[in-house]
Parts: structure tokens; C-alpha cells; sequence
């Protein structure tokens, strides 16, 4: 009995399944702001470099992902950037953490990287996807890990509200008069 416990407490050990998941973050703002998306890491795994595309609606947002997504400097890692594909009102970019062999150290758990979306003055207020697909991971040798997974993040864009700032107001007391 002692031999079949020992057995099965093995097996579960070794069927485990290492996990990897890059999230896209998700924020709110008004018509004609800037918003910047976090893109985190957790993993289980050694992970030393990550690839995943965002599909987003480019009739609401747009971004360069060369000069608007920035590697997290805690990291020291290079992006690799690039616009995917445009098809229709959805534009795709990839955004690559460049892992071995140029840097075979093991990203921590937290953000990597940051990427600052301009939404369109023309944009109707509503929820717009950050679709997260194609996404990958490699360990410090350059492999591929297996199963890595992510979720999709979301911009939600308000109506811009034009706020009318007045200069100080003054009442007088006239209990003191």
C-alpha cells in the first residue's frame, strides 16, 4: 500500500502541468485620451523571452507599437514590434520580449511590457477588446514551454466631459461688515 501511495504522489508530481499566462490589462478614459495597457507575466516555468499579438478596433484606437510599447526597464529585455495585419476596421500587432539567445535571463513574474493607446476623438463611448492571441513563451535555452495561454484586455472609452474650471469665488461675510 506504501509502494502504491509512493507511486501515485510520483505520478501526480510529473503530470503537473507547468503554466505560462501573458495577460493584457484592461483600463477606462474618455474620447481623446491616452491610456496605457500593462502586459503581465506569471508563470510557473523559467520564462525568459514571450510573443502574443493584439487585435484591436482602429476605428476607436490607435498606436505605434514601435515608439508606444516599452519594455519594463526591472526586466532588461529588448521589444521586438511590429503592425501583424490590418483587415477592416481590426489592426493586429505583435509585441516579442526578446528572450535566448541574446538574453537567456529569466523574466520575473509582473509586468513586461507597457503599451500607450491614443483613443480616436471619434470614438463612440462603449468597451473595446485588446484580443490577446499567438501567445508564446521560451526558457532561458531558447525552447518553446508548453501551454502558454493569456487573456484578452479591454479599453472602455467614456464620453469626454468638458470641464469648466471658473476662478476662486469670494463671499463676503456680512456678519463682519
Amino acid at each position: 500500500n506504501v509502494l502504491c501511495a509512493l507511486a501515485l504522489v510520483l505520478l501526480a508530481a510529473t503530470t503537473a502541468t507547468a503554466s505560462t499566462f501573458v495577460s493584457v490589462g484592461s483600463t477606462t478614459n474618455a474620447v481623446g485620451a491616452s491610456v496605457d495597457i500593462n502586459v503581465t507575466l506569471t508563470s510557473t516555468v523559467p520564462v525568459a523571452g514571450t510573443a502574443n499579438r493584439i487585435t484591436y478596433d482602429n476605428t476607436a484606437l490607435s498606436i505605434n507599437p514601435t515608439s508606444d510599447c516599452t519594455a519594463n526597464d526591472a526586466i532588461d529585455k529588448l521589444l521586438s514590434t511590429a503592425v501583424i495585419s490590418t483587415l477592416g476596421s481590426n489592426t493586429t500587432i505583435q509585441i516579442s520580449v526578446i528572450g535566448a539567445p541574446i538574453s537567456t535571463d529569466e523574466i520575473p513574474n509582473g509586468t513586461l511590457y507597457t503599451c500607450r493607446f491614443q483613443i480616436l476623438g471619434g470614438a463612440a463611448p462603449g468597451v473595446y477588446a485588446l484580443t490577446n492571441t499567438a501567445i508564446s513563451a521560451t526558457d532561458p535555452s531558447g525552447n518553446l514551454t508548453a501551454g502558454a495561454t493569456g487573456a484578452t484586455g479591454v479599453i472602455t472609452v467614456t464620453p469626454f466631459v468638458e470641464s469648466r474650471v471658473r476662478g476662486p469665488v469670494f463671499v463676503s461675510d456680512p456678519i463682519a461688515n
